[in-house]
């Protein structure tokens, strides 16, 4: 009898480490399967690719202070694009969890180049009439600033 009731008690755990080690595992590979990708252009894209043309080539004051809290240079128009490549997107995904704290969290981005930086949005994260959240990036993927346009 006490022979079966070890023989139980280490089933027991054996099923208990194999249970933990499924549960430590899943998450971390699920959470690594998850990329980020770029939103199809879209009317929002284009009326935000023509407000960051704007942005860096304008020079009146009040773009000036804009750019300039930004930290965005100015720049010729045809430095400015809306960007599309997976691999660019991908990174760009990486940077706003980091700046957000949600690890492995997938977006469906819009990403802008702004000459050397980048300028990133889910627009999933926008409530209606909601002002929208640009963060902008330096190439290197280091936080620079928020935008808030609507």
């Amino acid at each position: 009898m006490h022979q079966k009731l070890r023989y139980l008690a280490g089933l027991g755990r054996v099923a208990a480490v194999a249970v933990t080690l499924v549960v430590a595992i899943s998450p971390a590979h699920h959470l690594a399967a998850q990329t980020s990708n770029c939103h199809a252009a879209d009317s929002t894209s284009v009326r935000t690719l023509a407000n960051f043309k704007k942005l860096v080539s304008a020079s009146d004051s009040f773009t000036v202070r804009v750019r300039t809290r930004l930290q965005i240079s100015s720049m010729p128009v045809n430095k400015v694009s809306y960007v599309t490549s997976a691999q660019t997107c991908a990174a760009a995904g990486t940077a706003f969890n980091t700046r957000y704290g949600t690890p492995g969290v997938a977006h469906n981005l819009y990403v802008f180049k702004l000459d050397k930086d980048y300028a990133v949005e889910d627009p999933t994260e926008t409530g209606n009439g909601a002002y929208r959240g640009i963060l902008i990036f330096t190439s290197a993927w280091v936080f620079k600033s928020a935008y808030a346009p609507n």
